[in-house]
């Protein structure tokens, strides 16, 4: 048993008292013996010896109750893993670990659950002595100890705790703990406490496990767990625009996940869609519970360049995630090159983009004799068109090569295989893990070959996905090459022989686009189909268009690359974050190429890269999407996930003060001894009564 106020145990002397009582009241008197009432002696003899009898129990019973009153004051426990080895007197290091991810800023009547967990820290603070030596740890994607270590500054870590803002990051409690323990490790005192505040949301928490890590004796960890009784929130998720080529004038659908994390069905959810800081369309939403519905927008984008939007819902619990941020860049012209072998090849290539001279096209054409590339800044290009191959040199593969490689674009039109070899190793093997196996011709009245499929989800032939097989173009072709299945990249489209038609594969940096023939009429009548044009247009603007940007995901707290194109190395580079914070990118050029290493950003939004303070491009950055699942761990099966540590629950509603005193010392118990004074005080009481009364009478 320990004692809390053990300095009180020294009143326990008082005890001595009735005993020194009794012996001063003890009288003693002269002996004369009277004949008269010598007889009388046996008939006092027995009540003598019982009133002595009482006044012993009642010496006892005052001395009982003097102690128990003392020791009551000393305010008795059972003793803890360590009091009988330290005393409760003894230095401890304590680390509060306080969770500020995404999940913590749902929001209560009494505050979000960050403030509440704030609340609780600072609450505990007090119950810690002056030398106890304390480190604040604020937790979500990465751990960061803001007290820079241990302190025994309690003034400064309570101003530190108070100064805490939450983030938008998701959690990952395995390396705050590794953090803190870190610490521990630092740490000569032999009392260690971990002090956790956090709601356990999440999939972090529910696939915690920390048997790998390196255990403390005397180690005790107190989980607060701060949550929202009846949890409402709904969340926007995963912007997708199909697989739309966004241009000016071209409707496109917006679309995105509405997820219900509620246990309630959500009825008429206002959805809004704003592009440009401006409120475009509204719609209305329902959701059952646990469940999530699909909303579309349709807009069309009337002027080229950089837009930003974003789609949001009505606020609920959790406002951080009512809002999923996106951006689009369209481009004011597609600098196109046609490198042509036969100036009638070339001719078809510039009717299918303006067949008129009037007519309208966002497509910038060139055209130049392959016999010209050595001098040519392909730089200056978003896209090549190789009409032909048969008299292309090797020199000239590797400059086509290196150009699709650090970020262009081709349209590589092979129709023979004259160079089948240098093909092979210089385009169709590294770009799509194929080879050319030989080619195919017919000659005149024996028959042709067609094209049996389309890949009708890819963007170039997307806008014919509601045609039926049996409609599919009737392009005649009399020479075409064979090539194998290629393992890298995609087979859009398919010859009647079963090999490739059309194949498509990032290359690099690059996107390259071939098509196993040319469009000349001695290979096929494709230059005199409708289809030739389409084709031409959509796969210039798939190629030149990076429609990788539509596809970026960027996550807070995580690393951002990003590649721009056509910079000068000279320039300095900075990145403007959703916070207005200005951070400073690692980069390096590899020939056009300007590749960044972006620190993780904290906060969702748009964030805007700068080249001499000139924005280059915008980018958006959102929330992570398991954080807030609607997911809450339980301390219980935390201890599950932790077997080997001592953890110990600090209910909300409860005086944490007073279990983190009884796992130190055990538990209290001054009010037992404060009974068991009162009883015997009672009976002392009833016994002393009773020692007062007259003897009867005799006769």
């Amino acid at each position: 048993m320990g004692f809390l106020n053990t300095t009180i145990l020294l009143l326990s002397a008082l005890a001595i008292i009735p005993i020194l009582i009794h012996l001063f009241n003890r009288q003693r008197v002269k002996r004369i013996q009277f004949s008269s009432i010598r007889y009388l002696k046996s008939l006092q003899k027995t009540r003598m010896r019982r009133l002595k009898l009482k006044q012993i129990l009642l010496l006892i019973l005052r001395t009982l109750i003097i102690l128990l009153l003392v020791i009551a004051f000393a305010r008795p426990t059972t003793e803890g893993s360590y009091s009988s080895a330290l005393g409760s007197a003894a230095q401890a290091s304590v680390v509060i670990m306080i969770d500020n991810s995404l999940s913590m800023s749902t929001e209560t009547p009494e505050g979000s659950l960050f403030e509440l967990a704030k609340t609780q820290a600072l609450s505990i603070l007090g119950d810690f002595q002056a030398k106890d030596e304390i480190a604040v740890v604020a937790f979500s994607k990465d751990p960061v100890i803001e007290t820079n270590g241990f302190t025994t500054n309690h003034t400064f870590v309570r101003k530190t705790i108070s100064d805490l803002e939450p983030s938008h990051t998701s959690t990952n409690p395995v390396l705050a703990f590794e953090a803190a323990l870190d610490l521990m490790q630092k740490s000569d005192n032999l009392v260690k406490e971990i002090y956790v505040f956090s709601d356990l949301a999440g999939p972090s928490w529910e696939a915690l496990s920390l048997n790998t890590i390196s255990q403390f004796d005397n180690l005790k960890i107190y989980v607060a767990g701060v949550t929202k009784e009846d949890y409402e929130n709904v969340k926007v998720a995963n912007i997708d625009f199909g697989n739309s080529l966004i241009y000016p004038g071209r409707p496109v659908n917006i679309s995105a996940d509405i997820i219900n994390e509620s246990q309630r069905r959500v009825d008429n959810l206002l959805i809004s869609l704003f592009i440009d800081k401006k409120r475009i369309s509204q719609t209305d939403i329902s959701v059952s519970p646990g469940s999530s519905e699909k909303v579309s927008f349709t807009y069309t984008f009337e002027n080229p360049g950089e837009h930003e939007g974003f789609i949001e819902i009505t606020d609920d619990d959790l406002i951080e995630d009512n809002r999923v941020y996106f951006t689009i860049n369209i481009p004011n012209e597609i600098r196109t090159l046609s490198l042509y072998e036969n100036e009638g090849d070339d001719f078809f290539v510039r009717m299918a983009f303006q067949p008129l001279p009037e007519s309208p096209s966002q497509i910038n054409l060139a055209s130049e004799p392959i016999s010209s590339l050595p001098t040519l800044n392909l730089e200056n290009f978003d896209c090549i068109i190789m009409s032909n191959s048969k008299f292309l040199s090797q020199a000239n593969m590797s400059k086509l090569m290196n150009y699709v490689k650090s970020g262009g674009s081709m349209l590589a039109f092979i129709s023979d295989d004259n160079n089948k070899e240098a093909l092979n190793e210089r385009i169709i093997q590294p770009a799509f893990g194929s080879s050319i196996a030989g080619k195919l011709e017919v000659t005149e009245g024996q028959g042709f070959y067609r094209l049996s499929s389309l890949d009708f989800t890819h963007p170039i032939f997307s806008r014919f996905a509601d045609i039926e097989d049996d409609y599919l173009p009737e392009i005649d072709f009399f020479k075409i090459l064979q090539v194998r299945p290629p393992s890298e990249g995609k087979i859009l489209a398919s010859f009647s022989t079963g090999a490739p038609a059309v194949m498509d594969a990032q290359w690099g940096s690059g996107k390259i686009l071939t098509v196993m023939s040319s469009p000349s009429a001695e290979d096929s009548d494709l230059i005199s189909h409708p289809f030739f044009v389409t084709f031409m247009n959509r796969a210039v603007e798939y190629l030149a268009y990076d429609i990788n940007r539509l596809r970026e995901n960027f996550i807070t707290g995580e690393p951002i690359n990003k590649i721009l194109l056509n910079i000068n190395p000279k320039k300095t580079v900075e990145v403007v974050t959703p916070s207005d914070n200005r951070i400073y990118p690692a980069y390096n050029f590899s020939g056009s190429e300007l590749n960044l290493t972006i620190p993780p950003v904290q906060r969702n939004g748009i964030a805007t890269i700068l080249v001499d303070d000139n924005p280059a491009e915008k980018f958006a950055v959102n929330f992570p999407l398991d954080e807030s699942n609607g997911v809450f761990l339980e301390v219980d099966d935390l201890r599950g996930a932790a077997p080997d540590f001592q953890i110990i629950k600090l209910p909300p509603d409860a005086d944490h003060a007073q279990i983190i005193r009884e796992s130190r010392l055990g538990k209290e118990f001054s009010k037992i001894f404060f009974i068991l004074a009162l009883v015997l005080l009672a009976v002392e009481m009833i016994l002393a009564r009773s020692s007062r009364e007259p003897a009867p009478e005799t006769s």
